[in-house]
């Protein structure tokens, strides 16, 4: 999903435009990504080939609360663990937001295409924008640095 955003926005508004976008792009999401790349016009990578995809891929998994077990009526819930090893996303956050336990933010890269000190990168920079913008929404869109430094992160 493309988003244009003006350096002059604010934050906090283009925060909840981002979040209607996604929404709506939410409804078109079991759309095969074999049928994607043809509208797109864009050739799908040959089977066996070293070639990255066509499109980068990412996954947002957020888990609010005690996921790990509970019921709902007779049914009983119990955690799974899944290996994302072999998924075609290019990256995956997962966030656990369990209000008894330390808030947990994961990021996931395919190793064939990032390394440790990417991953590292992309973990400063997410938490330095987080860092900015939860101080003050109102901020414009240029003044959230992806730079700024972060206690106890290190590069």
């Amino acid at each position: 999903m493309s988003l244009a955003y003006s350096a002059a926005d604010n934050f906090g508004d283009d925060l909840v435009a981002t979040k209607e976008h996604m929404r709506t792009a939410l409804q078109h999401s079991q759309v095969p990504y074999n049928i994607l790349l043809d509208r797109l016009g864009i050739a799908p990578p040959r089977p066996g080939a070293d070639a990255a995809a066509p499109l980068f891929q990412a996954m947002f998994d957020y888990r609010q609360g005690q996921a790990e077990s509970g019921a709902i009526g007779e049914a009983k819930i119990t955690e799974a663990l899944a290996a994302r090893d072999r998924t075609p996303y290019d990256v995956v956050l997962e966030i656990s937001d369990d209000p008894t336990k330390t808030p947990l933010i994961m990021f996931k890269l395919q190793s064939a295409m990032y390394s440790h000190l990417d991953a590292q990168y992309i973990s400063n920079a997410h938490l330095s924008v987080l860092s900015v913008f939860s101080r003050n929404p109102a901020l414009k869109v240029n003044e959230g640095c992806l730079d700024q430094p972060l206690k106890g992160a290190s590069i």
